[in-house]
């Protein structure tokens, strides 16, 4: 499909139109001015979110908003796996860096490729609230002492496709993600403390060639009658695999 062609760097100064790499948007006019069938091209680099940022525009499922990190050219990094990719560097990393400061999107029929979530404070780095999206080689990671690296308890029917979710500290107190009704295929999570669970899930999951890495669970299924579809995932240094 054509797509109308938006850019977002992180150096951006705020007085760009968004319509070239040389006139690009701020992280923030591009979540404002998503729409329906735009792809916006975000530039690899460090975007520190010093307030909560509530992105809920939503696309379509014939004119879905697309969003596409790059490092130096648009489409530079499309179908790479995100193990090879160092956030900030190759792929744009959103940060947030202050106490209850989350970025939570909201809109539906949406895609998102390589990007990065990190947080380190306390709440989740990322409320995932959308329904119907994509999300491709993309990172999260949580360094603080408590909450998920991402939290979709209220997202449904997404797709993360190649994605990594981290707790690196050890006196974490959470899970690297708490999910409802989601697919996760070839998808890697780790919890720093082996005492918590690495997913927390609540309601029907899919669960595809993913890996599991230390935790007292691999999973913890809350769902008193969610279907669940766990096929060719591997686990490591968990107490327990999966506590249904």
């Amino acid at each position: 499909m054509a797509f109308t062609e938006r850019y977002v760097s992180h150096d951006a100064n705020g007085l760009g139109d968004g319509t070239s790499t040389s006139s690009p948007w701020t992280l923030a006019q591009g979540y404002a001015n998503q729409a329906a069938g735009m792809r916006l091209n975000c530039k690899a680099g460090t975007y520190s979110l010093v307030s909560t940022v509530t992105a809920n525009i939503s696309g379509s499922i014939t004119d879905p908003i697309v969003w596409r990190g790059y490092k130096s050219s648009p489409g530079d990094q499309d179908s790479k796996p995100t193990s090879t990719a160092v956030a900030g560097t190759d792929i744009p990393k959103i940060l947030l860096t202050g106490n209850n400061i989350y970025l939570l999107t909201d809109g539906d029929y949406q895609r998102h490729s390589n990007f990065a979530f990190s947080g380190g404070y306390n709440k989740p780095a990322h409320f995932c609230r959308t329904r119907y999206a994509l999300w491709e080689n993309c990172q999260w990671e949580h360094t603080g002492t408590s909450y998920q690296a991402m939290d979709a308890t209220y997202g449904l029917h997404n797709t993360f496709l190649g994605c990594s979710f981290r707790l690196t500290n050890t006196s974490s107190s959470s899970s690297a993600v708490a999910t409802s009704t989601n697919t996760f295929v070839a998808c890697y999570f780790a919890n720093a403390d082996t005492d918590q669970r690495v997913m927390y899930a609540n309601n029907s999951l899919n669960l595809l060639n993913c890996i599991f890495s230390n935790g007292s669970a691999a999973v913890y299924n809350n769902s008193s009658n969610g279907i669940l579809n766990y096929i060719g995932n591997t686990v490591y240094n968990t107490t327990d695999g999966f506590q249904l």
